[in-house]
């Protein structure tokens, strides 16, 4: 459940990172403002405005601790929610199918951490570092990950963007042998967690889909 939603893919406005993207939104004094890669006229949503676009909601009350998108007493957002659709423009919304979607990926992400820690017997004060890799990881605010339920807020203060670590990770093998050998190690060392049959992220699965 995790992907899709931030690939654009099961959001009716969504896309991917391309020109045209929103990729930020935000309120400033009451008015919603966006922008778009590459400054261009914008046609969809990508992960990172998506993200941006729900932490506002749920701020504002459109969005309750149930996922319901709806009026929410003097807020100046209320205008642009019709139809069960909050419009970001005339021709770009954010719709009540698309925050159910939303809560599954942002669930599953947070439910699989919390089992993985959870599996490995380590408890949240004591992770040191929390790593967020690739496009989406890089451009996403933690803040609004955090604000959303997709990281456990205990662990925002420890948030490390890397960015694109696995093209960072082969290019270190090919040019030092000491760390191909560190990964080869690594691998041998890993083992498979089944989250389907853990009860553990059935439990947090089904705890994380609120927005709290």
């Amino acid at each position: 459940a995790a992907g899709p939603a931030f690939e654009g893919a099961c959001i009716e406005c969504g896309m991917g990172g391309i020109a045209g993207a929103i990729d930020r939104v935000t309120v400033q004094d009451g008015k919603l403002e966006f922008t778009t890669i590459d400054g261009a006229s914008p046609v969809g949503i990508c992960g990172s405005g998506l993200i941006d676009l729900v932490a506002v909601l749920v701020e504002s009350g459109l969005i309750d601790e149930s996922g319901a998108l709806e009026e929410a007493p003097g807020c100046p957002l209320n205008d642009r929610l019709r139809d069960d659709r909050f419009y970001l423009t005339d021709e770009i919304w954010l719709s009540q199918k698309d925050v159910r979607q939303y809560q599954l990926a942002k669930s599953a992400i947070c439910a699989g951490l919390l089992a993985l820690l959870d599996y490995a017997g380590i408890a949240l004060d004591r992770v040191d570092r929390l790593l967020l890799a690739g496009g989406l990881g890089y451009y996403i605010r933690r803040e609004n990950a955090v604000r959303t339920g997709i990281l456990p807020r205990e662990l925002e203060s420890r948030v490390e963007v890397v960015g694109n670590s696995s093209i960072q990770g082969a290019e270190l093998c090919l040019c030092s042998s000491a760390a191909l050998t560190a990964l080869s190690d690594l691998a041998a060392r890993c083992e498979i967690v089944d989250l389907a049959t853990s009860a553990k992220f059935n439990d947090e699965y089904i705890a994380n889909m609120a927005f709290l």
